[in-house]
């Protein structure tokens, strides 16, 4: 797959947001290792957590864990022993994932963002969709147990006209008010 990157500096709000979730969550310090352009949309490692976006950017935030790593953070979250990926492992990468993303976002831009509901991708056989054209950056971290992969695939959208009015410092209609052009018609 081919296809054009991101502006890259759109992945840092995700970044920060790793180290500070896991510090916060889990107690674990992780470290950025690399950060690099994916070259498919297969995930990096067995148990993936995704969130869409849907608004000022579209596209697709993940976090990919191999099976033991999942199977520990669920651990840690629910304070109970996992030993296979089951369900509770998956809603547990799942939150880890929207927790991340919703912290990032307002961090990234202003713009109305909105967050779907988080999905897993378990294996590596299903690929994560990310808008066309779009070559996913993939971040790798260091842990105290194993290594895992945050992946962020987005596309920013152009500014509609009441957006670009606002960023100017113009002011959008309130809910039910008309603009001048459509008092016209």
């Amino acid at each position: 797959m081919s296809g054009r990157p991101f502006n890259i500096s759109h992945t840092t709000p995700f970044v920060e947001e790793v180290i500070f979730v896991f510090e916060r969550m889990l107690h674990w310090e992780v470290e950025c290792e690399s950060i690099g352009a994916k070259s498919d949309w297969t995930p990096t490692h067995f148990a993936s957590g995704v969130v869409s976006l849907c608004g000022g950017f579209q596209g697709k935030v993940a976090l990919s864990f191999p099976p033991r790593l999942a199977c520990r953070i669920a651990q840690e979250l629910l304070c109970y022993p996992m030993s296979r990926v089951n369900d509770d492992v998956v809603d547990a990468i799942c939150e880890l994932t929207n927790t991340v993303t919703g912290r990032a976002l307002p961090r990234l831009s202003k713009r109305c963002t909105s967050l779907g509901v988080p999905e897993a991708v378990i294996g590596r056989a299903r690929p994560i969709e990310y808008p066309l054209g779009v070559s996913p950056i993939v971040v790798r971290f260091r842990g105290e147990v194993e290594s895992f992969a945050l992946e962020v695939g987005m596309i920013e959208l152009a500014l509609t006209g009441a957006e670009n009015a606002t960023a100017l410092g113009g002011t959008q209609p309130a809910h039910g008010e008309r603009n001048h052009a459509s008092q016209i018609f």
